[in-house]
């Protein structure tokens, strides 16, 4: 399986990619897909996380747990945060970090379906770099 991370945002900080699968010849990116959802649904938010994006590829990510945190139980999976919405991620090489799709909140504690599906997202991308089949576009 041939894997493809799509730049979000680049900077001295780190550099943000997004996983995106291909299957049937057609690819897809769900945090790219879920960007453009919330842009119609919630686009304040949107706007929040695009600003933790761009402060996180200027200086790195951010030390304050109300914006960026690491998840417990997890496999180092961590999450973007906002009021309402999240997005999971991990790190990758120092300044490589890896978004595999995000969430509306609902709950207090993030759901366990969401961790176990970064996790999987994680797993799928380090398989393709060990086999030399991960791609980054520009």
């Amino acid at each position: 399986m041939n894997l493809t991370t799509k730049l979000i945002r680049k900077g001295k900080g780190a550099v943000l990619r997004a996983i995106a699968d291909t299957h049937d010849g057609r690819e897809r990116c769900k945090t790219l897909e879920f960007v453009k959802e919330m842009g119609r649904k919630h686009p304040n938010e949107l706007s929040k996380l695009a600003r933790l994006w761009s402060d996180t590829a200027e200086s790195g990510p951010p030390r304050n747990k109300e914006k960026f945190r690491k998840l417990d139980g997890s496999d180092d999976i961590w999450e973007f945060k906002t009021t309402k919405i999240r997005l999971l991620c991990f790190r990758d090489e120092g300044r490589f970090i890896i978004c595999t799709h995000g969430f509306v909140k609902k709950t207090q504690s993030t759901p366990k379906k969401e961790i176990k599906l970064a996790e999987t997202e994680k797993k799928k991308y380090l398989q393709a770099k060990e086999k030399g089949k991960l791609k980054h576009e520009k």
